[in-house]
C-alpha cells in the first residue's frame, strides 16, 4: 500500500498545477527481523505519476529484500560517516581522505547533515548547490563537492538505504579549468639568472627545465639523478596530511607520474657541481628543510615570492614553474619549441593527454597558426 499527497499547492486544486507544488509518498512494509511497521517514503516529484512510480520501485526493493528497514533511522551526517570510514578510508589516500572530511565537515553537513536520508529531495540538493555558487566557490571546488555527495549517494543505493541518487537529477556547474600564470622565455631567463644566490635556487632550475611537480622535486635525492644518462628519475613526492604532518610519500599523485625525465645538459653540469658543495642530510636531498629534513611548501612559497618580488617580473607560484615549463615547449617558434602533445603529457606525468590538453588549451591556437605558415613555406602549390 501506499499514500500520495500534494505539498505546497495554491492553485486552489485547479486539474493543471504550475505553482510549483510537488508530491511526496509513503509505504507500508513490516520489518521481518523485528515484525515492526515501517512507513518509509520520498518527496520532490513533480507530478503524482513519477511519486506513484518511485513507490511501486521502493516497494519492489523492500519485498525483494534489497532495501533495508532501518534506513529509516539514517540522515545525511550519519550515512556519510560511516561511508567515508568504512569504504572510502580504506580505498584513497591518507591525504585524498582528509581532504573529503574538509569537504564533509565545511560543505555538505552544514547544509544537508541533518536531513533524513530518504527525505532528501533534488530541490534540497538543488539549492545547497545554489548556496555554494552564491559563496563565489569555483565551479571545480563545487565540482569536488558535488562528488563526494554523489558517492555516498550511489553508496546508500547500493546498500539499498534510498530508492535513487536524487543527487544525480541536479543541475551542476560547468567546470572551467583553473588559471594560471606563466613567464615568457625571456622572463624565466631573467629569473634564473637574478635568483642564482637564492637558497631554493636548485628548485627553480629543475621545475623550468623539467616540469615536475613541487612536491616531486621537495622529494628528490641524489640517488634519482643519473649524471651519466642526464635524467631524473621521478618516484615519489612530498605529502603533507594533519595524523602524519610532512613526509615523503614513496609513490607518486598516479601511475603516469613515476616517469624518467630527460633534462638539459647545463641542468646537469649544476647539480653535480651542487651535489660536490653540498653539506650531507639526513634524507639525501637535493632540496631541504633547515628546521627539518624536508621543506614545507609554506616556506617554498615565501622564499620563492620574495626572490620573484626582487626582480620585479610578474609573481607567480611554484606550481607555476611546472605550467612555463609546459607552456613553453607547447608554444611556437620563436616562443617555444612546439612539442608534440604526447611527449609534453608524458614529461608532466599526466594520466591523460586530455588533461594536458584541457590544461594548456590556450597554447594551441598558436600552434594552428604557426603550423599553418610552416605548411604555406613547405608546400608548392
Amino acid at each position: 500500500m501506499a499514500s500520495f499527497r500534494k505539498r505546497g499547492c495554491t492553485c486552489q486544486k485547479k486539474k493543471k498545477c504550475n505553482c510549483g507544488a510537488t508530491w511526496e509518498f509513503r509505504i507500508n512494509v513490516i520489518d521481518p527481523a523485528t515484525g515492526k511497521r515501517h512507513q518509509p517514503g520520498g518527496s520532490g516529484y513533480k507530478t503524482k505519476p513519477e511519486a506513484e512510480k518511485a513507490a511501486a520501485e521502493m516497494l519492489t526493493q523492500y519485498n525483494k529484500g534489497d532495501l533495508s528497514a532501518s534506513a529509516k533511522i539514517e540522515n545525511v551526517e550519519s550515512f556519510m560517516k560511516k561511508y567515508l570510514d568504512n569504504v572510502l578510508k580504506n580505498e584513497i589516500e591518507l591525504q585524498t581522505y582528509e581532504g573529503k572530511i574538509a569537504i564533509m565537515e565545511n560543505h555538505i553537513l552544514p547544509h544537508l547533515g541533518k536531513i533524513g536520508l530518504q527525505k532528501l529531495t533534488p530541490m534540497q540538493v538543488q539549492n545547497f548547490i545554489n548556496s555554494l555558487m552564491a559563496k563565489n566557490l569555483s565551479a571545480g571546488t563545487i565540482i569536488n563537492i558535488m562528488r563526494l555527495l554523489n558517492q555516498t549517494l550511489n553508496k546508500a543505493v547500493e546498500w539499498g538505504y534510498v530508492v535513487k541518487n536524487v543527487a544525480s537529477l541536479v543541475s551542476k556547474p560547468t567546470y572551467k579549468v583553473k588559471k594560471f600564470s606563466v613567464w615568457t622565455k625571456d622572463q624565466f631567463e631573467y629569473f634564473l639568472k637574478k635568483s642564482n644566490s637564492s637558497r631554493v635556487y636548485p628548485f627553480y632550475l629543475i621545475a623550468l627545465t623539467s616540469g615536475m611537480r613541487p612536491g616531486e622535486i621537495t622529494a628528490l635525492s641524489w640517488d634519482h639523478i643519473n649524471f651519466r644518462k642526464s635524467t631524473i628519475r621521478v618516484e615519489r613526492t612530498t605529502v603533507w596530511t594533519k595524523e602524519k604532518g610532512i613526509f615523503i610519500k614513496e609513490t607518486p599523485k598516479n601511475d603516469a607520474s613515476r616517469r624518467t625525465i630527460a633534462i638539459p645538459q647545463t641542468t646537469v653540469n649544476f647539480l653535480r657541481e651542487l651535489k660536490v658543495s653540498q653539506e650531507p642530510n639526513e634524507l639525501n636531498l637535493i632540496i631541504h628543510g633547515r628546521k627539518g629534513p624536508i621543506m614545507y611548501n609554506s616556506v617554498l612559497n615565501q622564499i620563492m615570492k620574495e626572490d620573484v618580488s626582487n626582480t620585479g617580473l610578474p609573481m607567480i607560484t611554484p606550481h607555476d614553474l611546472r605550467h612555463t615549463h609546459a607552456t613553453y615547449l607547447l608554444s611556437p617558434p620563436p616562443f617555444g619549441l612546439a612539442q608534440g602533445l604526447k611527449a609534453v603529457s608524458e614529461r608532466l606525468g599526466h594520466a591523460k593527454t586530455s588533461t594536458t590538453l584541457n590544461t594548456y588549451t590556450h597554447v594551441l591556437p598558436n600552434m594552428q597558426e604557426s603550423l599553418a605558415e610552416q605548411l604555406d613555406q613547405a608546400l608548392n602549390l
